[in-house]
Formats: C-alpha cells, sequence, structure tokens
C-alpha cells in the first residue's frame, strides 16, 4: 500500500515538472496536479451475537397415582397366661387302728356281760394329692399384623431449567480504512 501511494505521489510530480509554465497561467514557482486515489477498504471478520443467553423452564404437570403401602394394623401384644400346677392322685395303704384289746358290753343270754375283746389293727387306703409340676407363669407374645392399602397421591411437578446458551456468528464487513482524496 504504501508503495502505490509513492509511486502516484512521484508520478504527479514528474508530470507537474513537464507541463510549461505559461499553461498555468503565467509565471510558475511550483505547480501541483491532483492526483486522485480511490479508497481503501478492507474487510473484517466479527463474531456477532444473535441471540443472547437465557433460560427455558419446563413443567411436568402434577399427576395423581396409587402408593401401596404395608401399615401396621394390630401392634404387637404380649400377654402373661398362668399354667396350672399338674397334680397326681397318689394312694397309700395307712394304718388306722393298732388293734389291740377293749371293752365291750355284750348281750349273752340276756344278760349284759362286759368283755374282753381283742381287735385286729385296722387299716384303709387314702388319697393323697402330689404336685407333679408347680403353678407357672408362661408369657404369650402375640405378632403384629400388617396390611398392605393402597392410597391415592399426588406426584407433584416437576419444573426443569434449561439454560439457553447464547449464540454467535461470524459475520464478514467491508470497513473503510482510508478515504479516497
Amino acid at each position: 500500500m504504501p508503495g502505490k501511494i509513492a509511486c502516484f505521489t512521484i508520478a504527479g510530480l514528474t508530470v507537474l515538472g513537464t507541463i510549461s509554465p505559461t499553461a498555468a497561467g503565467g509565471r510558475a514557482v511550483e505547480c501541483y496536479e491532483p492526483v486522485r486515489s480511490p479508497a481503501v477498504y478492507d474487510t473484517v471478520y466479527e463474531d456477532v451475537m444473535v441471540s443472547p443467553p437465557g433460560q427455558h423452564v419446563d413443567y411436568d404437570p402434577p399427576i395423581y397415582g396409587t402408593r401401596e403401602r404395608v401399615v401396621m394394623t394390630v401392634p404387637a401384644q404380649v400377654s402373661y397366661e398362668v399354667v396350672p400346677a399338674v397334680t397326681r392322685t397318689v394312694y397309700h395303704t395307712v394304718q388306722v387302728d393298732d388293734g389291740g384289746y377293749s371293752w365291750e358290753w355284750r348281750v349273752i343270754h340276756g344278760r349284759r356281760v362286759l368283755c374282753k375283746v381283742w381287735h385286729k389293727a385296722r387299716y384303709e387306703r387314702v388319697a393323697e394329692t402330689v404336685v407333679v409340676q408347680p403353678e407357672r407363669t408362661r408369657r404369650i407374645v402375640i405378632a403384629a399384623q400388617y396390611d398392605r392399602i393402597a392410597e391415592e397421591v399426588l406426584v407433584p411437578s416437576r419444573r426443569r431449567v434449561i439454560d439457553i446458551p447464547a449464540s454467535y456468528q461470524t459475520v464478514a464487513r467491508r470497513v473503510l480504512v482510508r478515504e479516497g482524496s
């Protein structure tokens, strides 16, 4: 570029030197001829924002659904039960009377007579209740009862925020570097 300008300047001065002073309208000391130089343009590439950054919000509507869950309907319980004693009847033969002599009144031939009488020992069978196992308390645990129940629930809406970045585009533009003279 600077070489072209210098070339045009030298050419212009040469032309001026060859023109006669009379053509200039008298006695000329110096003469200049205007040289027309074209305007100089250049192409500039710029990144231009086509759309600004932003956000897009997307909603899923709320819906109703059924959820099944296990619920304790009857809690665990502990109770105590009295177990009665276990008994058995045992029979023994026991001497009730020693026997021996005793005096008794008797009527013999119409007369009342006191007599000495021999008695044998007397035995009886006696029942005795024996405890085989004593009374006790037994702990009883009743397990909790669970049931499945279905209930209608609201599944809340979901909100998603989507970030949208700015978009850019490269644009070519012609720019005036130097005006023409």
